[in-house]
This record gives C-alpha cells, structure tokens and sequence, in this order.
C-alpha cells in the first residue's frame, strides 16, 4: 500500500497491523497535514460482520470528544477499500515505554489519570472497550496520553432491546455470548470464560495495566495461552506495595481493587477510580513514609499555610461555618508583608484528607502550618488551634477558645496575634490596623456573609443568584460594610466572565461599581482594588490596572491573584519579562494546583521568544484544565513559531474541540496588547498552522 493513493490520501508508511485492521500513515493532500488510515484488509472487507465491526468502531470513536481519546475524521471508501481516517499521533505506545521496574510515580500518576479519564467518558457513552492493553495507548511526543483502537468495543444498551430487529442481529452476531474477545494477558476473568461484559471488565483490564505500569511486569503470567487465562482466573498477583516500597500504599490498594475477580468487588465505575487516582497527585504521599527532604524551596521570610478547619458539630450544614472561619483566617495573614503565606487554592487540596505536618511542609514550601476545629452549638462556639513546625511535627503554640458566637472576632485577634508572636514577624506600620480592620462586626452579618461565600465560588449561575441574596441580607445588618460591597463586585464579575448576563459589559459595570463602593468605604482586605483592576485590563487600561494592581498588593501582600494580575498586565504591557517573574510568584505561592498562573507565565515566555518554555508553560495548565482554550491557544502559536507544525496542529485541534465556535477575529478582540504588533505576531503563528 505504500506510495499508493485513496480518495485524496496518499499513503506513507505503515504504523501497525491488528485484528481488525491495518493503519498507515498518509497525507491528506488537500488539506495539506498527515493524518492515520485505518484500512479494512480486503480479505475482511467481503466479511459483512467484519464490516460492520469496523463501521461501528469508526462511528463508536466519532461520538467520543475527549482529549485523550484519538479523533476520527471520516469514514471513507476507494476501488472496494474501506478505511476511517483519524488523528495521527507521533510517539511511542505505552508498551515501548514502560521501563524495567515500573514508573516513578510522577510519571505514572501523568499516564495513569488521563488514561482512566478517556475511559471513563467511553463508559459514559455507554462504550466498553474490551481490548485496552498497552499497544493500544500512545504517548504522544508532546507528552498527552491518547487511547486507540476501539475494534472491539460494545455499546452497553441504554433501553430495552428489540432483538428481533436487523439491527440487533447484527450486534449480537459481532459479539454474541460465548466468544472471547481480547488480548489475554489483559482480559478479565468474565472475558476469559467468554461471558457478557461491561464497564467492571475495563476496570480488571486497566488494573492490569496500572500494575505493569508500576512494577514493570504483568500481574499474570504463563507459558501458554491455556496457562495465561488459568492465572488471570485463579492467581493473585504479588503486591504493588512490596514491590514499590517507594510508592504509597493507596496505589497498591487502588490496583488491588481493579484486579478482583468478581466484577461486583471491583470498582462500580471508573470515575470513581479516577477520583482516587487524582488523590493521589493531590496528596502523593498520604500513606507512604515520610521524607526529611523538602521538595519546594522555603522562602527566607517566616512562611505559613493554613490547612482548612475540621467542622466537628456533627452536622454538615455547619460546613460551610468552618470555611468561612477559615477564609477569614487567611483574609487576616494575606495582608502581613513580613509573611509567606500560601494560597487556600493550594491548601483546600486537604480539605477531609489527614495529612502529617511534614508532608505538608515538604509539598507546600513551608516550615509552619496552621490548624484548627470548630464546633458549633447555637450561640456558642469551641476553636482549637495548632501552629506546628514542619522539620519535627511538633507544636509551636496551641490553643483551645470557648466562647460566644458574639467573642469570634475576638477570637481571630488572638490567633492573628499569637502567630505573628510565635514566627516573630516585624508589622510594618500600619498592619497591625489593617488586621483587625474587619468590616463586619456582628456575627449575625458574619454568619450570612459565610453562607454567601460558599455560594459564591461554587462558580454556579443559580448559587450566584443565592450569593446576591445573602449579601444583600448582610448589607442590611450593617449598611456601611466595605465587604458586602466586594463580594457583590465578585459575583458581577464571574457573572460577565462565565457567560451568565448578555451584554457581559453590563455585568463588568455593575462589579465596577461595587469595587468601588468598597474603596469608598475603605475596604481592609484590599480585594476591590484587585476585581478593578482585571476590569481596568480587560478594557485596555493599561496604567491604570497596574496601579489598581500595585494597591491591591499593598493590602495582600501574599495574593497569587494579585500577582497574576500584575504578570498579565505586565504581559498586555509589553513587559514580559516582568510578567515572568509575576507569574512564577503567583505559582510559589499557590504549589498545588495553580489554575491559570501557568498560562500567564506561557504568554510571556512566548512573547519573549522562548518558544519551548512557552509551550511547557502551556501544557502545565493543560494538565490542570485540559479545556482551557487559551492555554491551547498559546500553546499553537509557540510551536508554530518554534517550527513544529505537527504539534502545532494537534494543538488547534485542541483549541476546535474545546471552543467548537472559535474564530480568531473574535478571540483578538478580547486580547488586551497595548501594541497592536505583539497581537498581529500572535495571530499570525496561529494562521500559519490554520486557525481562522
């Protein structure tokens, strides 16, 4: 087949040969890129099952839009050949890679998670893959994990069957009762005896693969194919956890589950599995032993991270009471300049999770830690507080507060105060004021005020029209409180940046408004001058964002946000090199899950040149919001000026599938560059690489 030419296909090379198929390289000739052929052989294509095998694996993969799984394009035919054309992935399959006794566990946890997100949004599509194995997943040179070949996939039926229908025959006849599909070493026990199969049998199959994965050997074995199915119904594989004592435990408990026998024992979905697997990245060593080295840099001055508070009232609805508390806690030590503190984006990671002193210090760059109870019962109110030296896991200070709901700012003086004595922090003039300065001083208002936050950033339309509500209650308790004010400001402005009000503009005003409301009432928490600031941006006013920006960091000194902000005007400014240095400070500050900090640090490398610290930069917040249009915006337009095309396309794909709608006009009116000439550079990379 090489050299020859199908439709407007002109045939490469070869990438492989299956049971159900032989796929090639080719290069579509009319819109100029190379893409995969998976060919029906003509020994198969006068076989009406096999053709109705190989249309449906083609039409099963088109309904799945999903990063990590391969794309098809069209189903085509030419001179009496059938063939699906898809996206060509460069790289190398999960089998060529994995490495004589298993992953680090970074690197497992990179292939793993994306992995069993493909999976599971086939079985959402109500797909059972049936053949996963490691020759079936392709790691592409950009690093993104992709799964193949769907040839004998089943759709799991949705409503009751007609099984008299043509239809229903025809399926039945693909994969009836009985036979055994699947490659062997990977097959689960229900598949080995031929039995019907559903989304529980992919998890016996992945398990196998997470354990190769991890240990560098199948987890079942046997000279012959009788001897291999006999030990994937019988055997039990050695433990992960013995032969990976460098992992945690929950890696080999998680396996152990993919790999029972009994469907029901296993996993009931692989979303589940999912979550456990992201856990893992969250809190990678919650059962492993601890380590005396520090995997992020302290910084020299005094630095802190206040973990959520444990709500111990036993009733969940005062959930919500102990995040407030906590929020307002890191409100507090946010404003202190001579004091390192970490983000709550960072620490929220640990919310439910029993995490050691140590390893929070080691993951989060510190060398105190900050934690606490809170119980509730009517009017009155019990605080219990650590602050505890990450090197020995001993307390500094502790304290326990009973007291009325009445004394609670009273309270939070006392803890300010305690940890400042404790860390020898030197206030600058002017700080001490600036903590106590809250805004509301009843703990009726405080109360409403908590509820209201938690509806906030829930990031939900509905729950926004509740957080109006009970900021609106609060404001009537104390009228003259700057931080009704911004809160409101806050809302307004997710309402016209997630597309809940139509004009957006209209709802940018409003939050305008309010932030400056705030200002007039002297907002302490310095928020407002930030929320007007990335108004002041998206409206292409440049200075005056940088000042907003400036004021906002005078009062919050330890913000991520802040300095993010002032990255991305450095960026739009024409200052990059300043927007690097923003943006790698928002990141220090925020070491688990920065969520867009990333993608400005990527803006700047990019308009500075760097095009290969631009694309890594880029990929960084792919890994934490594979959706983030812009991220793959930036991405494209790096590699396309480093001159690699291929990567480039797959990352306009990307952009396509993520923002179906996106047209480039579009898209550059909402860029912000104070010189239209770092703008037309941009987008000309990305039409270079066919964005349009």
């Amino acid at each position: 087949m090489i050299g020859k030419s199908l439709n407007h296909y002109r045939i490469l090379r070869c990438l492989g040969v299956g049971g159900m198929g032989e796929v090639y390289a080719a290069e579509d000739t009319r819109l100029k890129r190379e893409v995969a052929l998976k060919i029906l052989p003509s020994e198969m294509a006068g076989d009406p099952v096999r053709r109705e095998r190989f249309k449906r694996e083609a039409q099963m993969v088109a309904a799945l839009d999903h990063p990590n799984i391969v794309a098809i394009y069209s189903v085509e035919a030419a001179d009496s050949v059938h063939f699906f054309t898809m996206q060509l992935v460069e790289g190398k399959s999960l089998d060529e890679l994995i490495p004589e006794g298993g992953f680090p566990l970074a690197e497992f946890l990179e292939i793993a998670i994306p992995l069993a997100d493909a999976l599971g949004a086939a079985h959402g599509k109500g797909i059972t893959h049936r053949d996963l194995k490691p020759a079936n997943i392709m790691v592409g040179t950009n690093g993104r994990v992709r799964l193949l070949d769907f040839g004998l996939a089943k759709t799991q039926p949705q409503a009751p069957e007609d099984h008299n229908s043509d239809e229903t025959r025809s399926v039945d006849a693909l994969t009836k009762v009985g036979s055994v599909v699947g490659t062997i070493p990977y097959m689960s026990p229900e598949q080995v005896k031929g039995l019907p199969v559903g989304p529980p049998s992919d998890a016996f199959s992945l398990g196998t693969i997470l354990y190769e994965m991890a240990v560098g050997s199948r987890p079942f074995e046997g000279a012959t194919p009788a001897e291999l199915m006999s030990a994937v119904l019988r055997d039990h594989p050695d433990s992960v956890c013995r032969a990976r004592t460098d992992y945690p435990r929950d890696v080999g408990r998680i396996i152990e589950r993919c790999l029972q026998k009994t469907p029901s024992d296993r996993y009931e979905t692989v979303s589940a599995l999912l979550q456990d697997l992201k856990s893992l990245r969250q809190d990678p060593g919650s059962t492993s032993q601890p380590s005396d080295n520090t995997s992020v840099e302290l910084p020299a001055k005094p630095s802190l991270a206040v973990l959520p508070f444990e709500n111990l009232s036993g009733d969940p609805e005062q959930d919500y009471f102990a995040l407030g508390l906590w929020s307002d806690i890191n409100a507090d030590l946010v404003k202190i300049s001579g004091l390192f503190l970490i983000s709550q984006m960072s620490t929220g990671v640990y919310q439910g999770k029993t995490v050691s002193p140590q390893q929070a210090g080691r993951e989060l760059g510190v060398r105190h830690i900050l934690r606490g109870t809170v119980r509730r019962a009517g009017e009155r109110i019990r605080i219990t507080t650590q602050l505890v030296d990450t090197r020995t896991g001993e307390p500094v200070w502790a304290e326990r507060y009973d007291r009325k709901l009445d004394d609670l700012f009273v309270i939070q003086d006392e803890i300010n105060e305690e940890i400042v004595a404790a860390l020898d922090i030197e206030l600058v003039r002017g700080e001490s004021g600036r903590i106590v300065g809250r805004s509301l001083k009843s703990w009726r208002a405080r109360d409403t005020y908590y509820r209201a936050l938690a509806a906030l950033f829930s990031f939900k339309k509905e729950e926004l029209e509740e957080a109006f509500q009970l900021l609106s209650e609060a404001e009537k308790t104390e009228p003259d409180s700057p931080l009704t004010h911004v809160f409101c400001a806050f809302g307004h402005y997710f309402e016209g940046t997630l597309g809940f009000r139509d004009p957006p503009e209209e709802a940018l005003d409003e939050a305008l408004a309010s932030a400056d409301r705030a200002i007039e009432l002297d907002d302490p928490t310095g928020t407002a001058y930030m929320i007007r600031g990335m108004i002041q941006l998206r409206r292409k006013q440049h200075e005056e964002a940088m000042v907003s920006a400036e004021r906002a960091k005078m009062g919050r000194p330890s913000c991520p946000w802040v300095y993010a902000l002032q990255g991305a005007v450095s960026n739009y400014s024409g200052r990059p090199q300043d927007g690097i240095d923003r943006a790698r400070l928002a990141i220090r500050h925020t070491p688990l899950v920065p969520p867009v900090f990333p993608a400005v640090l990527a803006t700047a490398h990019y308009l500075l040149g760097q095009y290969e610290e631009a694309a890594d930069a880029a990929r960084g917040t792919l890994r934490l919001a594979p959706d983030a249009t812009e991220a793959n915006v930036v991405l494209a337009a790096a590699l396309a000026a480093a001159g690699r095309t291929q990567e480039a396309t797959e990352a306009v794909q990307e952009i396509y599938r993520t923002s179906g709608d996106f047209k480039l006009d579009a898209f550059a009116e909402t860029q912000p560059y104070k010189d239209a000439t770092a703008l037309d550079a941009l987008l000309t990379d990305l039409r270079s690489v066919g964005v349009s």
